[in-house]
């Protein structure tokens, strides 16, 4: 069952996040971003990504800042939580699953 915060950041940011799935603890998300597309501001808390493809990304943060990532298929990273936008500059889908705590 989602709770109020989960679907707000999914509606924040719909293109390219689906809700795989969602108990008290966790929240799966699948994230798909066309070359080209860029994601609408919106958070993440605490999380696990698993990178399911190589893509180039530009993460840019509300203070202004920007940080160009390249992943690659296979990469596994943990964020303390973040607010982002995300625009993918490469030729290949952005693919990956983030598994966000909740706790």
């Amino acid at each position: 069952m989602q709770n109020q915060e989960a679907k707000l950041n999914v509606l924040a940011a719909p293109m390219g996040h689906r809700v795989l799935f969602e108990n008290e603890r966790v929240r799966v998300l699948d994230v798909q971003i066309k070359p080209g597309e860029t994601s609408e501001m919106h958070i993440h808390p605490a999380s696990v990504i698993y990178a399911l493809n190589s893509s180039r990304v530009v993460f840019s943060f509300p203070d202004g800042t920007s940080r160009e990532v390249t992943a690659h298929e296979g990469d596994v990273t943990w964020t303390d939580g973040t607010t982002h936008e995300v625009r993918n500059i490469g030729e290949t889908v952005d693919r990956g699953i983030i598994v966000e705590l909740k706790q």
